[in-house]
């Protein structure tokens, strides 16, 4: 019995310890972000949030996808509720969303729409994904098929199943 106390007593002094050197590195990094946001600043260098880098990446790549399936930009920005283009915004839309991280109003500025939208996109998809996995609905395996088309155009190295 008393070596279990004495060994709890040494994992709870090693927890303290970690905890201990994670708050020092967390300072450490605070000032060091501090330091680097000052040298760029004294240079003229315009910061960019990490969000504002993925969101410039993410407005690149749908070019690139609507370049690719020959669709033009203004009709995909469009209102246009043809079934092609509806399917091609809901599956950027979820890649976007799923795979890139990107928040519904982003996708939303992207592609032109509202975040109600974006959601009703994502959850079309998401059925019929679920359709696919469960049922091997056909209608459901088109719009995964054209689903990793879009994401092989935007850089996914694997398939979304």
């Amino acid at each position: 019995m008393e070596t279990i106390v004495k060994r709890i007593q040494t994992v709870d002094a090693k927890v303290i310890e970690i905890n201990q050197t994670i708050a020092e590195l967390e300072e450490e990094t605070r000032l060091l972000r501090s330091r680097v946001r000052k040298i760029l600043k004294d240079n003229n260098y315009k910061i960019s949030s990490s969000d504002e880098m993925i969101f410039n990446s993410a407005k690149s790549m749908v070019d690139d996808v609507i370049e690719t399936l020959g669709i033009t930009k203004d009709k995909l920005l469009s209102s246009c509720r043809d079934s092609e283009i509806v399917l091609t915004r809901q599956c950027i839309g979820y890649i976007l969303r799923h795979t890139y991280g990107l928040n519904l109003k982003s996708i939303g500025r992207i592609l032109s729409r509202n975040h109600t939208t974006i959601i009703h996109g994502n959850k079309a998809i998401e059925v019929s994904l679920y359709l696919h996995r469960n049922h091997n609905d056909s209608k459901s395996k088109e719009v995964l098929n054209y689903l990793n088309e879009i994401g092989l155009v935007m850089g996914l190295t694997e398939k979304i199943n």
